[in-house]
């Protein structure tokens, strides 16, 4: 949406795509001053002479002049903490995607903390978090590697040990599930 562009048109545009909570305002030059929402808009339209009153006025006039905006370049550890910072109570939110002050995009908060969770998620996959070294899936990984390429390495246990495995070693393949549970031990 341009600033000057009607709030009619902007209604309509909502009125067409339910789905659409909110539009960004950007200037011709391709920079981000404001956020034009949904629920704003239809309130300010359904008060009493609400339509007369606004369907003709530019939409700068009723758009958000402070969005969220966040740069494109941040992790979604960062764009997190920036909105938290922001103190937004919505889960519904959206903010403003830039690149060196141009638009880029829109997001949603509520799809960053699923893609934060996921994130979260595979570090715990792939670390300890006591110590913060590699979890069970990068060795899984680096072990499953060096058996495919039949090589030597070495495995060692913090504090404990060091273990030479050799390609074949049972320490790689544990007995089966039936041995475990009555069957006779192995040697």
């Amino acid at each position: 949406l341009t600033p000057e562009q009607p709030c009619q048109e902007v209604f309509e545009l909502f009125h067409q795509d339910e789905q659409l909570h909110c539009l960004p305002v950007i200037t011709p030059q391709g920079k981000a001053i404001g956020m034009i929402r949904r629920n704003r808009l239809l309130a300010h339209f359904a008060e009493r002479f609400g339509h007369s009153l606004y369907a003709k006025r530019p939409v700068r006039s009723l758009m958000d002049h402070r969005p969220i905006q966040v740069d494109a370049g941040l992790d979604v550890l960062q764009v997190s903490q920036h909105l938290i910072e922001h103190n937004s109570d919505e889960m519904d939110a959206w903010f403003i995607i830039c690149e060196e002050g141009r638009y880029l995009g829109m997001g949603s908060v509520r799809e960053l903390m699923r893609r934060l969770t996921h994130y979260q998620l595979q570090m715990a996959r792939h670390a300890n978090p006591l110590t913060l070294l590699p979890g069970n899936v990068p060795i899984q990984q680096a072990l499953e590697r060096a058996i495919a390429m039949q090589e030597r390495f070495h495995l060692a246990f913090p504090f404990v040990h060091l273990v030479v495995v050799e390609v074949g070693d049972p320490l790689l393949h544990p007995p089966p599930l039936a041995q475990l549970l009555g069957g006779e031990p192995e040697d």
